[in-house]
């Protein structure tokens, strides 16, 4: 959808993409023109990963829920093929995925800035930073600065006893 040789094109058309973000949300966006990215290498297409940068710059006030419910198992997916290709000695597919996955988490903060489900959807997300905090050194910094930026928001809002309540397991 996205092969234009003519710069001035490509940029109304991120900014178009931009807006759609912004306005609709990263759900609609995406049932509509779908990533084709999965974790594998049969039927992966990278022709929409170009929509990652758009998202990630333009994700605000939307659910939590859809970035556990669709971006981390392609996260999870695209991790285990990067492994899998390097041990394999499959370096450039390797990257790809490396860079799809840090692409991912890369959406993190626009998901957390705003959350509107805050209350339903961070107790399931929080388990899993949880375990990738312990398991992918890489990753902790990202995953901390993400989570405080929930706590801080969530301060300002309701949902601070909601997480207060969380972390003190009552």
């Amino acid at each position: 959808m996205y092969r234009g040789k003519n710069v001035v094109w490509e940029e109304l058309f991120q900014e178009t993409f931009a807006k759609l973000s912004r306005i609709l949300g990263p759900e609609a966006v995406l049932k509509n023109i779908p990533l084709h990215i999965t974790g594998n290498r049969e039927e992966d297409n990278f022709n929409q990963s170009w929509l990652l940068p758009v998202l990630r710059e333009n994700i605000q006030k939307t659910k939590l829920a859809f970035f556990t419910s669709y971006f981390l198992p392609i996260a999870v997916a695209c991790y285990k093929t990067a492994l899998s290709t390097k041990e394999s000695a499959e370096i450039a597919t390797a990257k790809t995925y490396e860079a799809i996955v840090a692409q991912i988490w890369s959406l993190l903060p626009g998901f957390c800035n705003g959350a509107t489900d805050v209350k339903v959807s961070f107790k399931g997300l929080a388990k899993t930073l949880g375990e990738l905090l312990h398991s992918r050194s890489e990753l902790r910094i990202n995953i901390m600065v993400k989570t405080k930026r929930i706590n801080y928001k969530a301060k300002k809002s309701s949902n601070f006893f909601f997480l207060k309540r969380l972390h003190l397991g009552s």
